[in-house]
């Protein structure tokens, strides 16, 4: 039997009253670490672990709580004191309650290839539900449990109540289903359905028990998904009618397209979860350019319908997956984690389209911000730089990274992995002895100090970075006697400060003390006697302006002074 095991970190904050996941991981011992380090913060009453065991084969989870410490106290109280979110068996048919459905049931209802508003109206299946006594108990179980927790309830008086509610629910529907109140659509007519729903106290439930009955000729998803979209144009001609029977069909709509099962089959195979993602904000955005939206009727279909604003419920429900699917722990691509980071930064350009009522850009940059702290962490890391060979590429390899996340934190933490690299005993070696040319490996040292400078690193962070790359360098520069070599050329005071001058306009030098050596000696240079005069003589560096060519040397000189920022760096000098 294939499992797959993690383990998830679940806290309550000091006053509150609710399990919050905190992190989620492969290994037992980093999810105890995790869950005992934020007991020791005082922001947190309790923290337990979680062991989620995944059988690949059936689907189903099971999870088993291997650590608990402190948390709330739970409060008893009496029978009359307890208050449900659903109240009467109508309330079961609310968007809230068949979330809430889906999700205790999710294993039976793709086993039936049901939608929960199906189940809700067909009597025959919920006479199969009851006849699997052990699967509606387990649910109930589930939901009582989520309920008691959440709202610090007792849970064997939330069981009774729940057990009640249900059984007066389905006894509604046998009522119903025996007295034959839910009508036949023909034609695929909801028109006709309206017209018998409309005479009824809840026109909503018997269109529901219609189109749920109709929906028993199908074979798949993709057949429901078909003969769904097809009622939208066959639509009662009154406009209480029509929001009624749109309404309806958004319910069903949305509930296809929440389903793992159900979308996962509406879309395909897809590569990895990263391009399912990228199809479904395609879907959302109502983009029927998409190649694997184009060849599939259903999907065109419904994106023509999301581009124009129709299905609300149901264009939700696809946003909300993809946010789901962001904030877990399941990798966008598990074999390349390139791609995870190129995969990860395609769909930020394109969630950015998504934000409006159903997501707000909060909602959105939270998702990958936590995405990104995955992609930071330490294992995600080192598979990232495991392609590099030398410790400047693992360096460029992690600014690399950094360009393809977003959050304070998490870049910090990246910061965390360039010091020890930076300050380790490889890098220092591979450039104080290479045989590589001296200007080559101290333009190197610049080039990624450059890439810091222009990073989202904190401010602390990166100034402490580009310190330590200053350092470096200056210790090349003085093994290499680049300073040095070029005071003793014998040439004029003017072609070793042009010389110097040109390496600070190209970037050779790191910003910092390299840059500023280089600044005095300029200075220096400046001050000789001749210095003005040798100016004449000087070949300047020509950048593509003919003007510069028609400029006396003194001009030319300031200017290059003024590109090589010579004045910034003997100000730096002065402080």
């Amino acid at each position: 039997m294939a499992k797959k095991i993690h383990y998830e970190v679940f806290i309550i904050k000091a006053g509150q009253k609710t399990w919050v996941l905190h992190e989620a991981y492969d290994e037992r011992a980093a999810a105890m670490n995790s869950a005992k380090y934020a007991l020791l913060q005082k922001a947190f009453s309790g923290a337990r672990v979680v062991k989620e065991t995944h059988n690949l084969e059936t689907g189903e989870y099971l999870p088993i709580t291997v650590f608990e410490e402190g948390g709330f106290e739970v409060i008893k109280r009496g029978k009359e004191e307890v208050q449900l979110p659903c109240l009467t068996p109508r309330d079961l048919y609310s968007a809230h309650a068949r979330i809430l459905i889906a999700r205790v049931l999710e294993d039976a209802l793709n086993r039936w290839g049901l939608t929960t508003m199906e189940l809700l109206h067909r009597a025959d299946m919920l006479e199969e539900l009851q006849a699997n006594g052990t699967v509606l108990q387990h649910a109930l179980q589930k939901w009582a449990i989520t309920q008691s927790t959440s709202a610090n309830l007792p849970v064997v008086e939330v069981m009774k109540q729940l057990n009640e509610l249900v059984s007066k629910g389905m006894e509604k529907c046998f009522k119903d289903a025996r007295a034959k109140i839910f009508p036949k659509i023909k034609g695929n007519n909801l028109a006709g359905a309206w017209d018998m729903a409309e005479r009824s106290s809840e026109p909503s439930y018997i269109l529901g028990g219609a189109i749920a009955d109709a929906l028993k000729e199908t074979d798949s998803w993709g057949e429901k998904l078909s003969v769904l979209l097809e009622y939208m144009d066959h639509l009662p001609s009154n406009e209480v009618g029509q929001t009624m029977c749109l309404s309806s069909v958004d319910d069903f709509v949305s509930e296809i397209v929440s389903g793992r099962s159900a979308l996962g089959d509406l879309i395909g195979e897809q590569p990895d979860l990263g391009e399912s993602l990228l199809l479904l904000v395609d879907l959302f955005l109502g983009k029927t350019d998409n190649p694997e939206i184009a060849k599939n009727q259903g999907l065109t279909r419904l994106a023509k319908c999301f581009g124009k604003d129709q299905l609300q419920h149901s264009r939700s429900s696809v946003l909300r997956r993809v946010l789901g699917e962001l904030n877990g722990i399941k990798r966008l691509s598990p074999d390349d984690i390139h791609r995870e980071v190129d995969v990860t930064r395609r769909l930020a350009k394109r969630m950015v389209l998504c934000q409006g009522p159903m997501a707000s850009i909060g909602d959105i940059i939270s998702a990958f911000e936590r995405r990104s702290t995955r992609l930071t962490m330490p294992e995600m890391a080192e598979e990232y730089m495991a392609e590099a060979m030398t410790p400047d590429e693992r360096i460029d390899l992690l600014l690399d990274l950094e360009e393809n996340i977003i959050g304070d934190a998490n870049k910090a933490r990246l910061v965390d992995y360039i010091v020890p690299i930076l300050t380790g005993p490889k890098m220092e070696p591979q450039f104080m002895n290479s045989e590589e040319p001296l200007l080559r490996r101290l333009g190197r040292l610049a080039s990624l100090q450059v890439r810091v400078l222009e990073s989202g690193f904190p401010d602390e962070e990166k100034h402490k970075v580009m310190d330590d790359f200053d350092s470096l360098s200056a210790r090349v520069e003085i093994k290499g006697k680049l300073f040095q070599s070029i005071a003793e050329r014998k040439v004029s005071s003017a072609e070793k400060a042009v010389t110097l001058l040109r390496l600070l306009e190209a970037g050779v030098l790191t910003q910092g003390n390299c840059a500023s050596g280089a600044a005095r000696h300029v200075a220096s240079f400046m001050r000789a006697a001749d210095f003005t005069e040798a100016l004449g003589a000087v070949k300047f560096p020509v950048n593509g302006d003919p003007c510069e060519q028609d400029m006396e040397p003194m001009e030319r000189f300031k200017l290059l002074a003024k590109n090589a920022a010579l004045n910034e760096h003997l100000q730096r000098l002065a402080n």
